[in-house]
């Protein structure tokens, strides 16, 4: 959210304003990037029936959802890395340094315009962060909760791929051309299909090993966090925030264990749907 003069502004407050400046602070350095958003925009329709001039209509711009322009950010987390490396190799960095480069370079992988590429690399850095924070405090859940994130964030990248070749196996067969009546011209036909329809399956067989390794990641430092705070009585909103959320990711995780192993290996499918359940039933006790 953006704020002005003290208060968060809104919607309903930007009246005849055309946009605002506003200035990203660094607070380790105290650095400053300054820019400026539009909060309309102009949008052109298509002429209305039987008429040929195009219609303009301004509209409420995405000044909501923006957080800066993707240079500025690029910018100020690759100077991050460069200190964060640099602390490494003198062994100089703190725990909450760590925490505070995790933290960073988590937000500048969301950032709108950073490229895939780049966005991968930020998430692998926070990790590293976010894990050698949790090295110096065993007791920092937070640390070990958000390097589980970030490797439930590549699970999901990679999830995402084999969704995407499920979906071009079905198209193949969905757009499959009839048969040809001559038996040598099926032949080659069925072959050349067979062929295509084998180097997705290939794809997504060469995906299973590294969404499980992910998976396994996740859990484990997921439930590093979820240790760390199981047996309180009393929770500060932090913690819960992160008790809760741990329970739901874990649920979700092994429920994907048990649903791989459904039909292959029975004793592994039922120790991993009473992970899921044990997770699952306690949603409720920490909302």
């Amino acid at each position: 959210m953006w704020y002005y003069k003290g208060a968060e502004f809104t919607s309903e407050m930007i009246e005849d304003y055309i946009g605002f400046l506003y200035v990203i602070t660094d607070r380790s350095n105290d650095k400053k990037y300054v820019g400026k958003k539009l909060l309309k925009s102009t949008r052109r329709l298509p002429p209305l029936k039987g008429k040929t001039r195009k219609r303009k209509k301004v509209v409420e711009s995405d000044w909501k959802k923006y957080y800066g322009s993707s240079d500025e950010v690029k910018m100020m987390v690759e100077e991050k890395i460069a200190s964060y490396n640099e602390m490494i190799a003198d062994n100089s960095i703190t725990e909450f340094a760590c925490q505070m480069f995790g933290d960073m370079f988590m937000a500048g992988k969301s950032m709108d315009g950073v490229s895939v590429e780049l966005s991968n690399s930020y998430l692998l850095k926070a990790q590293d962060a976010y894990k050698k924070a949790f090295s110096m405090n065993m007791k920092n859940f937070a640390a070990a909760f958000n390097a589980g994130i970030s490797y439930y964030n590549q699970f999901s990248v990679l999830d995402d791929k084999v969704a995407e070749n499920i979906r071009t196996l079905q198209s193949l067969n969905a757009n499959r051309p009839a048969p040809s009546k001559d038996p040598k011209k099926k032949l080659v036909e069925d072959t050349k299909f067979k062929a295509s329809v084998d180097s997705v399956k290939k794809l997504n067989v060469a995906l299973d090993q590294p969404i499980l390794a992910k998976v396994d990641a996740a859990i484990e430092w997921i439930e590093k966090a979820y240790n760390q705070l199981k047996d309180q009585e009393k929770f500060t909103k932090p913690e819960k925030n992160v008790i809760s959320r741990s329970v739901d990711f874990l649920a979700t995780l092994y429920g994907f264990k048990r649903d791989k192993s459904r039909g292959k290996d029975q004793k592994a499918y039922d120790e991993f749907d009473a992970k899921y359940n044990f997770y699952d039933t306690l949603h409720d006790k920490y909302q």
